[in-house]
Order: structure tokens, then C-alpha cells, then sequence
């Protein structure tokens, strides 16, 4: 069988929405299926594409569009071609354009038309929706539903997030199902608790204050009260308003609390040293450090947004905000506070129940359904 695997996230060379579909691909070659990919060029082609190269798989890119104004007008009086328009021919029983937000596919149309006009079996995966707005416009209304509705199976990674799909396009998707994401810790334990007196917060996210709020958790912070408590704040990643960040812990007077540590790999190493999960999303499907910080036996502090209230039940497994508003962060940091003597029980309950949830093999889940479409 051979499979194509195409991924419309344009945002960046690699993030946590692309894992499920290469462990898929990685997995499918170990079976003896015949893979290929098509992804966005970058400078630098992403080590995990590279991996999948040397394992067997074709691997074929398009260009991002990037051009100045002469040149979009060029293109749009038919003088130049989009090189984004311009898409490598690939052939393929079955084809899975992975998402990282719903509507990519729209976003990158010219490329979903090239390949939808095969007419060869698709399946779309969506990492993420927007919580609110992002209204489909009217023009693209009908081709989103036709190309869902013409899809074997749309899978979304929380159920939140198909319903704000839903909302957004105003019209039910039938064919639709949950899936997981594969996690990165090796030990799924509950894992030693760092005995210390002081409160030690962990925020794991790309730093990007518009989707995970780290500006927020930093006002909330620099409260007059919280300046008096003995707690450590460590920020773990890496992106596009690090130094923005940086000028917040410093307006706020929380270097001697607040430390940016940047990528960590070892996930596992993270819950070692730190007794609680804290993350101010403002949008989200089911992240991952959320999941990954129960399956090590921590309790999570999070905002109602995509699937974490399935996950983090309010003063039992974490600690769950309204939404990711300083005024709602405050009140569950106050509760995370009052609580901070039960955290090791909180995330004993916190793992019982994360394991209740997740599927350890999502790759082996959607590859299965990919083998049944055929």
C-alpha cells in the first residue's frame, strides 16, 4: 500500500501537531508499506523528515508564500506563477493531510484541490481549533463542507474542538473522530515529588503569548502577594516573543522567582525537579505537557480551552481557570496556593485518571484505519 502523508502546518518546520502523522509514516514503513510525504520548505529540513528519508520514504516539499508587493501583484496580473500553487505530483492509494489548525486545508487550497482532484480515498486530521471567531468565510463555506463531508474520516485531537469547528462552519461534521497524540516521556509513573517547602511551577509551551499566555501568568504573578510567597517559576521552550518574556520579568520584578530555561527535551528530567504543571493556554487542542505532567504523577493548572477540562478536574486532578483571563488565572493560583500541601495526592489522582484517557498508541490507531480505507 502506498500512503501519502501531507502536512499543511505552515507556522513553523516542526511542532507537537506533526508527531502523529510521522510516527504513523514511520510505523507504516516498518510494515512494508511504501511511503511518501509532502511538506513546506524551509531553510533547514526538519531531523525527523530526514529520518523518515533514510528509512525508505520519498519526501517532496512545496514553497510557502513570501513575496513582496510587486511580486503579488505580479501573480495576480498572471505575470509570475505562486510558487506555492506549484505542487509535486504525487500518487498514492491513500492520501492524510495533517492540519495543524481545522481549516489549513482552505488556507493552502491550491494544494487540497491538486490532490483532492485524484480522487484517491483522504483522510484530514485537525490538531486545533480556535476557541472563538475564525468564522469560515462565506466563499469557502461550500468547499470546506464538500471537502469534509468527501473525506473517509476527519479526526480531531479533542471533542471541544470539533464542536468549534462545527460552530465555525456552521454545519455538523458526521464523519468525524477523537484521537490522541503520541506522548514523549519514557517513564509513565508516577514519579518521586520534589520535597521542597517552596512552590515549584513548571510552564511548558512555545513561547507565544497569543496561544499560551505566558504574559498573563506573569501579571497574575506580580501581584504584591505573590512577591511575598516562596515559589520558583521555571519556563520551559522556546519561540517568536522570548524576548518579550524576558522584558516582562523584568518590568514585574520576577527575576529572582521566574527562570526561562528554554527547550528540554528530556521531558521526564522536567517532572523531576518540578511539583506542579501550570499552563495558561489560551487556545488548545489536548496538549501534550498536560498529558505528559499526569502521566508523571503531577497535578495540572490549565484553562478551560480545547479538552483540558476532560482531563484536569477542577480541585482533584489540577486546578482549572474559566478562561485565560489574569482575574480567572488569579483565582486558581489562589487555589493551587491553598493547596499546595496536596499536591503529591493530587497528582497520584491526576495519573490514575490520565490513564483512563489516553491512547499509547495513536500511530498504531490511525494507521489501522488508513490499511481500512483501502
Amino acid at each position: 500500500m502506498r500512503i501519502a502523508f501531507v502536512s499543511l502546518m505552515r507556522a513553523f518546520p516542526w511542532g507537537g501537531s506533526e508527531e502523529l502523522w510521522f510516527r504513523a509514516a514511520r510505523l507504516a514503513l516498518a510494515q512494508g508499506h511504501s511511503v511518501c510525504t509532502l511538506t513546506q520548505k524551509w531553510n533547514k529540513t526538519p531531523d525527523k523528515i530526514k529520518e523518515l528519508e533514510r528509512l525508505g520514504a520519498e519526501i517532496t516539499f512545496y514553497d510557502a508564500t513570501q513575496y513582496n508587493i510587486v511580486e503579488k501583484l505580479a501573480i495576480k496580473l498572471h505575470a509570475k506563477k505562486n510558487e506555492s500553487d506549484i505542487v509535486p505530483n504525487m500518487n498514492a492509494d491513500v492520501y492524510i493531510l495533517s492540519n495543524g489548525s481545522t481549516w489549513d486545508f482552505l488556507y493552502n487550497y491550491s494544494l487540497t484541490r491538486k490532490i483532492l482532484r485524484k480522487g484517491n480515498p483522504y483522510i484530514l486530521i485537525s490538531q486545533h481549533s480556535f476557541e472563538n471567531g475564525h468564522i469560515v468565510k462565506p466563499g469557502r463555506r461550500e468547499d470546506a463542507i464538500s471537502i469534509i463531508k468527501k473525506a473517509e474520516i476527519i479526526f480531531f485531537v479533542a471533542e471541544r474542538n470539533l464542536r468549534a469547528a462545527e460552530r465555525q462552519l456552521g454545519h455538523l461534521i458526521t464523519n468525524s473522530r477523537v484521537i490522541s497524540n503520541p506522548i514523549n516521556i519514557k517513564d509513565v509513573a508516577v514519579k518521586a515529588f520534589p520535597a521542597s517547602a517552596r512552590l515549584l511551577m513548571a510552564c511548558i509551551a512555545r513561547f507565544d503569548c497569543d496561544f499560551k499566555g505566558q504574559d498573563i501568568l506573569l501579571q497574575a504573578l506580580s501581584t504584591e502577594q505573590w512577591q511575598k510567597r516562596d515559589f520558583c517559576l521555571k519556563l520551559y521552550g522556546n519561540g517568536p516573543h522570548l524576548s518579550h518574556l524576558k522584558q516582562l520579568i523584568e518590568m514585574y520584578a520576577l527575576h529572582d522567582k521566574v527562570t526561562i530555561e528554554g527547550h528540554v527535551a528530556d521531558v521526564d528530567n522536567i517532572w523531576q525537579m518540578n511539583q506542579v504543571l501550570v499552563l495558561p493556554s489560551l487556545s488548545e487542542g489536548t496538549p501534550l505537557v498536560m498529558v505528559e505532567a499526569m502521566l508523571s504523577g503531577r497535578a495540572v493548572l490549565t484553562t478551560n480551552v480545547g479538552d483540558n477540562g476532560r482531563y484536569v478536574l477542577d480541585n482533584k486532578t489540577g486546578f482549572l481557570a474559566a478562561t485565560a483571563s489574569v482575574e480567572c488565572l488569579s483565582q486558581s493560583l489562589e487555589d493551587l496556593w491553598g493547596n499546595k500541601n496536596t499536591l503529591s495526592k493530587m497528582g497520584e489522582a491526576a495519573y490514575a485518571h490520565a490513564v483512563t484517557l489516553v491512547d499509547f498508541q495513536p500511530e498504531q490507531t490511525l494507521l489501522e484505519y488508513i490499511r481500512g480505507v483501502h
